[in-house]
C-alpha cells in the first residue's frame, strides 16, 4: 500500500505518514503537490492512503469518493442519551453499565461508539471488521477523535479486531459477551448518509452465514441482535424474531440465549 500526505504538508505530517507506512508494511511516497488524479497516474497504482491533519483517507479506483472514519450519528445519539432520551439499538440490546458487547460487523463503528458510552469504563466493546483497511482507518480515527468528552472517552475504550467475524467467534469461549450484535451491509440500499454511501463501496457485502449465528448464540450470555431492512428475509432465514421497527425501513431482530 502506498501512503502519502495531503498537499498541505509539514514534517509532523510526513512523520505520521511514514509511521503509518511502517505499520502496514507499505511505502511512503512524497505527494509533491500532485492532484489525486495525477498521483494515480504517475505512481501507476489503484489505491493509496492520504494522511492529512485530521484524518486518513483511502482512495481506490472505481470509487468516486475516498473512505475515511467519521463518527456519523453516534455523536447525536450520545448527546440524546445524555439528555435523557432513549436509543433503540441500546434498548434492543438491553445494554447497561458494565456490560460487554461484540459488534461483529463494525463498519464505521457508530453503534460500537454508542454501546461503549452506555457500558462505560467497567464494560467492554469489541468491534470486528473483516476489511483490514477499514479496520485500520476506524481504529486510528477512534484514537484521534476529538468532539466532546463522553464521545471521545467512549471511542478510546473500543477494541478493534481486523478479521472476519466467524473466525473470531469460533475462537471465543462460550458465553464470553453479554450481547453479540450484527449490522451487515443491506443487500438493497436505503436512504443513507454520505459516509455510509462511501462505506458501501469499500465494505464486505457478503450475507451472514448460519454458522456465524450459531457461534454467536454460543458466545452470547443474553442475546444476539440483528439489524436489517424491515422487509428483509434475513430475519426468517437466520431464525431471528423481529421485535422493533426503528422506522419505515429498518428493524431489529433478536435471538434469546
Amino acid at each position: 500500500m502506498i501512503i502519502t500526505t495531503s498537499q498541505r504538508v509539514n514534517q509532523e505530517l510526513i512523520n505520521k505518514a511514514q509511521a503509518l507506512a511502517e505499520r502496514v508494511n507499505g511505502t511512503f511516497v512524497s505527494r509533491r503537490e500532485r492532484s489525486i488524479r495525477k498521483f494515480y497516474i504517475e505512481e501507476k497504482i489503484e489505491q493509496f492512503l492520504v494522511v492529512s491533519k485530521d484524518r486518513i483517507q483511502w482512495y481506490a479506483e472505481g470509487n468516486e469518493r475516498p473512505f475515511f472514519f467519521h463518527p456519523g450519528m453516534s455523536a447525536i445519539r450520545i448527546k440524546r442519551l445524555l439528555g435523557g432520551d432513549n436509543d433503540i439499538m441500546i434498548q434492543t440490546c438491553q445494554l447497561q453499565s458494565g456490560d460487554s458487547m461484540l459488534d461483529c460487523t463494525m463498519g464505521l463503528g457508530a453503534d460500537s461508539l454508542v454501546a461503549s458510552f452506555v457500558v462505560g469504563e467497567t464494560g467492554r466493546v469489541v468491534g470486528i471488521e473483516s476489511e483490514p483497511m477499514i479496520a485500520l482507518l476506524v481504529e486510528e480515527g477512534l484514537k484521534e477523535l476529538e468532539l466532546f468528552k463522553e464521545l471521545d472517552e467512549a471511542a478510546r475504550r473500543i477494541e478493534v479486531i481486523a478479521k472476519h467475524h466467524l473466525e473470531v467467534l469460533q475462537r471465543l469461549p462460550s458465553k464470553s459477551f453479554d450481547v453479540v450484535y450484527f449490522d451487515p451491509m443491506f443487500r438493497q440500499s436505503i436512504a443513507e448518509s454520505t459516509s455510509l454511501q462511501v462505506l458501501r463501496g469499500f465494505a464486505n457485502p457478503s450475507p451472514l452465514e448460519t454458522t456465524a449465528i450459531q457461534e454467536a448464540v454460543r458466545v452470547a450470555r443474553r442475546r444476539v441482535v440483528l439489524k436489517e431492512r424491515r422487509d428483509s428475509r434475513e430475519f426468517d432465514r437466520l431464525g431471528f424474531t423481529m421485535i422493533y421497527n426503528e422506522n419505515k425501513e429498518v428493524a431489529y431482530g433478536i435471538l434469546e440465549v
